[in-house]
């Protein structure tokens, strides 16, 4: 939550849309792009310049060239982010060394299927003037690559056990409460006393936990 005295910054706090109230004042805040790329003045000039460098083409017959050129974050575009900037980072960047990876799957298969993929795509690709394309190791890391930096991490691997169990399940009745209606839970109660077992009641926040606290009471 913002407040402002005349057109100044006089406080920031943290807000919580459930119960409407201020919480703790912090002492600054950090705004992020929207995007993965810049499309402002440094940004776009980056970007033509590493074009130009990187493709052979003529750039006025590139609708990719133009639009970033005029502002305009065309379909795709994260597709050439090696083309704005002279560093990528990836996952592993940010992740700290404690960190506990879980696989589920033939991660190796599916790994070479999709570079497999990639590559194709590449190929049929590669030779178009008006929309060039990256090589696929300037867009993503090669699968050696990526399971060589997961190499370091704790890793857990996912497997279906031949003696698993399934439990039974199903979607639950519709129980909507009706502030209008006498008893506004009257289906809650009628699910509750139809279950011989235990129930449990989740909220996603705080807030509305105890929204569904006071309900239940």
């Amino acid at each position: 939550r913002i407040d402002l005295f005349d057109d100044e910054i006089d406080s920031i706090r943290r807000f919580d849309p459930e119960t409407q109230r201020s919480a703790s004042k912090l002492e600054r805040i950090r705004l992020l792009p929207g995007r993965e790329f810049p499309l402002d003045e440094s940004g776009v000039l980056q970007f033509r310049k590493r074009f130009r460098e990187r493709f052979d083409v003529d750039t006025r017959q590139c609708p990719i060239y133009k639009d970033v050129s005029d502002g305009i974050a065309s379909p795709g575009l994260e597709y050439y982010l090696d083309v704005f900037f002279e560093k990528l980072d990836s996952l592993f960047d940010f992740l700290p060394d404690s960190a506990t990876i879980c696989k589920a799957g033939n991660l190796r298969q599916a790994g070479e299927k999709f570079w497999a993929d990639v590559s194709s795509r590449y190929e049929d690709r590669r030779f178009d003037r008006y929309r060039p394309i990256l090589p696929p190791k300037q867009v993503f890391i090669p699968v050696d690559e990526l399971f060589g930096k997961l190499k370091p991490y704790r890793q857990v691997q996912l497997k279906a056990h031949p003696q698993a169990i399934s439990f039974a399940s199903e979607p639950l009745p519709e129980m909507a409460s009706k502030s209008n209606a006498a008893t506004p839970l009257s289906t809650v109660k009628q699910f509750v006393d139809s279950q011989p077992g235990r129930i449990l009641f989740t909220a996603e926040s705080a807030g509305r936990r105890e929204a569904l606290l006071k309900l239940l009471k």
